[in-house]
């Protein structure tokens, strides 16, 4: 797919076009919870934020966008047929698979598919914009009724070979033609309507369309909206028998602390020294040497730095495995991403290509922004660290997240430490937060595996933490 960059993103936008960043990772799904810029246009500064850095983009169709449409033909031939008959009239770009055709009209309609590897994207529909400059050469024009009708009767013209008069064609009914056509029939549903997935579906219990009662009306969901699987009855098992088959408590990595498997926050003030804490602790691991009087498991460990410029994250990293001993080896792998945020489909693909006992977040806030996560969104915050827990336990490494901490003198509990939603404190396996108190420092922690601790207090030693 295509980057576009900051000044590209805020043209679309200033075209009139709800321009916003796809999920990442190859994926062609706009990101995150998309379904408020299906109603109104970015801001200025979200598109600024979403492209400070170039990354692939689309655009969210229908009235918000100006009555947009956009005909994506999945074929190079039905495509280059389409181009060579509309492109003097509409924007028509071409996709790995096929090609788009852009135009705006005065009433867009549904997502539909008016034929096989033909989907119109209208109303609550996205699309990837692959050749940006060609929607900005001369903007996308609005065409009236008849040639959007011409367009889609077109695209929609029966290509197989006549039938003779007075004979039924094979799969005359719309429900035979669906069938014979490899899509999947998921029963008749409590509203009356037959559901169907899609030919191929990477979720073949989910719904991809519906076919009223009557059998004359197919309405196609769009693949970034389908509706839920059908309910599915979970695996309940006796005590005894879950008891005999749950595995065993993940290996630690530190010594009441750190557990693999787990995913784990450190929070701390602006400056507070969160990071050098992120970075020693990687250090420890890497070399397998004590942290803060702890034991620990020696093993591989990612570090993935999004804040410091790589002069001074090398700098800093030198000072501290001077001051360990701590040879430079090849356990720590460190990844320097502070002019471009990584989605976190990238970090996922280094983490399973080489898996670390310890993979460290440094900077959650702007892999958050990367993702289009309000870290004040409750809902929003527990997806995205539910995505976080899944890579844990699929990697078979701990996850350590920096985050800043709450304003404002010490909260009673360390969970209400982490700024943003309370999903965050909840949805870690344990919570560290150092804290400035009577003139010294403490990392207090609050733990899910391990036993209560005592809060440690720490001292600073020139770049390195200490228990004091």
């Amino acid at each position: 797919m295509t980057d576009i960059d900051i000044e590209t993103a805020l043209a679309l936008l200033h075209e009139g076009l709800a321009v916003i960043p796809t999920a990442g990772g190859g994926e062609k799904r706009p990101f995150g919870k998309w379904k408020d810029y299906q109603s109104r246009l970015p801001g200025e500064d979200e598109v600024r934020a979403w492209f400070a850095t170039p990354r692939p983009g689309g655009i969210v169709c229908g009235a918000v966008s100006g009555g947009l449409e956009v005909i994506d033909l999945d074929t190079p031939a039905a495509f280059d047929r389409f181009r060579a008959a509309w492109s003097a009239t509409v924007p028509c770009e071409a996709s790995p698979h096929g090609g788009h055709a852009w135009y705006r009209c005065d009433a867009a309609g549904r997502n539909a598919r008016p034929a096989e590897k033909v989907d119109l994207r209208g109303e609550g529909g996205f699309c990837v914009v692959y050749d940006p400059a060609l929607l900005l050469k001369g903007g996308v024009p609005r065409v009236d009724a008849a040639a959007r009708a011409r367009m889609l009767a077109g695209v929609c013209a029966p290509t197989s070979p006549a039938v003779p008069p007075g004979v039924p064609p094979p799969n005359a009914t719309l429900r035979g033609g669906l069938v014979s056509a490899g899509w999947k029939s998921l029963g008749v549903r409590a509203d009356g309507r037959e559901h169907f997935s899609r030919p191929g579906a990477a979720h073949p219990a989910r719904t991809d369309a519906t076919l009223s009662a009557d059998g004359q009306h197919f309405t196609v969901f769009s693949t970034a909206a389908q509706e839920a699987p059908a309910p599915t009855p979970l695996d309940a098992r006796p005590l005894a028998d879950f008891l005999q088959r749950a595995p065993a408590l993940p290996p630690e990595i530190v010594e009441g602390l750190v557990r693999k498997g787990e995913v784990v926050m450190l929070c701390g003030s602006p400056k507070a020294g969160k990071s050098l804490l992120a970075s020693q602790l990687a250090l420890c691991v890497a070399a397998g040497l004590p942290f803060l009087g702890r034991r620990v498991t020696q093993g591989a460990v990612l570090l993935v730095d999004l804040e410091l410029p790589p002069a001074v994250l090398a700098h800093r990293l030198a000072a501290q495995a001077r001051r360990l001993e701590a040879p430079a080896c090849e356990a720590l792998r460190v990844v320097s991403e502070r002019g471009r945020i990584p989605p976190l489909a990238d970090i996922a693909a280094t983490a399973e290509a080489a898996p670390p006992a310890l993979l460290v977040l440094d900077g959650l806030y702007r892999l958050l922004d990367q993702e289009g996560v309000d870290e004040n969104a409750n809902a929003q915050v527990a997806a995205f660290m539910a995505r976080l827990g899944a890579l844990a336990e699929r990697v078979g490494c701990a996850i350590l997240l920096t985050h800043h901490r709450k304003k404002g003198p010490p909260a009673t509990r360390t969970a209400d430490e982490a700024v943003g939603a309370g999903a965050f404190g909840r949805s870690v396996d344990s919570l560290h937060c150092l804290l400035e108190k009577d003139g010294g420092w403490r990392l207090a922690s609050v733990l899910r595996s391990f036993p209560a601790a005592r809060p440690l207090p720490v001292r600073r030693v020139g770049a390195l933490w200490a228990a004091a």
